[in-house]
């Protein structure tokens, strides 16, 4: 038993689980760009159901997200310089903020906010949740290292947990709001319009970096 583990231990996957912190970011990085994927799938299967371009907005959303994970875990394999992957990510961001913009404007041009059944809303409560543990995480991580490939995970994760946010608040408020659409017009746009400047800011403040690490 002792000579397994030890066997186990000296497995590079195992030592690089244990002892490299930044190979396990990677991991979970990769762990993460799945559900992405997965996600994106099932806000495109809603869109089909609910005939939502709403839906097909977020699904786009989350499929530039996941790329974008991929290409920075790829990106460090080939070890491409920092301003590159600080450019790439900060135009990258400035899409999502474009996408978050129609995302309001579909959401407020639809005639109302769909009820959806409780499997639905679980669905998307857990993912946003999981979203805000992660950016949490990828915040403190970024904090502490002060490393481009931290700082780029940080940024997507709080655009990824801000897409989450938008989805469950008009969620919420089509299952178990009272159907005011002027309420739901303020509610829609105040929260698409501080996501756009959120997201935007990120993107604006990735591409001054790149600049500056290249001088």
């Amino acid at each position: 038993m002792e000579k397994r583990i030890r066997g186990l231990k000296e497995s590079p996957l195992i030592r690089n689980l244990l002892n490299d912190p930044f190979f396990r970011s990677l991991l979970t990085t990769s762990f993460s760009m799945g559900w992405n994927l997965v996600y994106a799938v099932f806000n495109g299967i809603l869109g089909i159901i609910f005939r939502s371009y709403w839906f097909a907005s977020l699904a786009a959303y989350y499929l530039v997200l996941g790329m974008m994970r991929g290409y920075v875990i790829i990106g460090n394999r080939k070890k491409r310089s920092a301003p590159s992957l600080l450019k790439i990510c900060g135009i990258g961001m400035i899409m999502l903020a474009v996408t978050l913009s129609g995302i309001t404007c579909m959401a407020i041009a639809e005639e109302h906010n769909p009820k959806f059944p409780m499997i639905v809303m679980i669905a998307i409560a857990a993912y946003t949740f999981y979203m805000a543990a992660m950016s949490i995480i990828s915040a403190v991580k970024a904090r502490k290292k002060k490393n481009v490939i931290y700082i780029l995970l940080r940024d997507i994760a709080l655009t990824g947990m801000i897409g989450s946010m938008m989805a469950l608040e008009r969620s919420m408020l089509g299952t178990f709001g009272d159907g005011d659409r002027h309420f739901l017009m303020i509610m829609e746009s105040t929260t698409g319009a501080a996501g756009f400047i959120l997201v935007l800011g990120m993107a604006v403040s990735l591409l001054n970096r790149s600049r500056e690490d290249k001088k």
